[in-house]
């Protein structure tokens, strides 16, 4: 019969924390966050995730960036607004999904993505900021959320907004 030697079980000992792996030392954590750059809230049945403006001169336009899921039955529209420029509908039919920061001639169908480019005017603020956008509809009432500007760069590099007509 064989018996485990002092050694032997010295060395398992030492190379339990090794052999457990990189969860062996992770913190977990049960409050809510956002695993992003964007920020995330809720308007009735329509969900907001990762939303961000890409921007950079407090004088310069923004572009909004991140998903909106409606996951009702009923279409809805939800309003963007921010800085004193006028409000920008999104149209949300029920069940879609609508990924902003993207131009599509594309209408979405349900259960497929469809897209749209949300521009804000001057924001009043630089990247690295960050400002209140007001998200509301007619079924799910108003939210406003602190959401950041993010410079044009890395992922956000091809994110950019639309040149402003000069005034005629």
């Amino acid at each position: 019969m064989l018996r485990p030697t002092r050694a032997g079980l010295a060395a398992l000992a030492l190379a339990a924390p090794a052999l457990a792996g990189c969860s062996f030392a992770s913190a977990q954590t049960s409050r809510p966050y956002d695993p992003s750059d964007g920020v995330s809230a809720s308007v009735g049945s329509v969900q907001v995730r990762n939303l961000l403006i890409v921007g950079s001169t407090a004088q310069a336009p923004g572009v909004v960036s991140g998903v909106l899921l409606n996951e009702g039955a009923q279409p809805v529209t939800l309003t963007l607004a921010a800085g004193t420029g006028a409000p920008v509908p999104v149209d949300l039919p029920a069940g879609t999904s609508v990924q902003l920061g993207v131009a599509t001639t594309t209408a979405p169908v349900a259960g497929t993505p469809g897209a749209a480019v949300v521009q804000f005017a001057a924001l009043g603020q630089p990247a690295g900021a960050v400002v209140p956008v007001t998200l509301s509809s007619a079924a799910g009432g108003t939210t406003t959320v602190q959401v950041p500007i993010l410079a044009a760069t890395l992922e956000y590099a091809t994110i950019t907004p639309a040149p402003v007509p000069a005034p005629s």
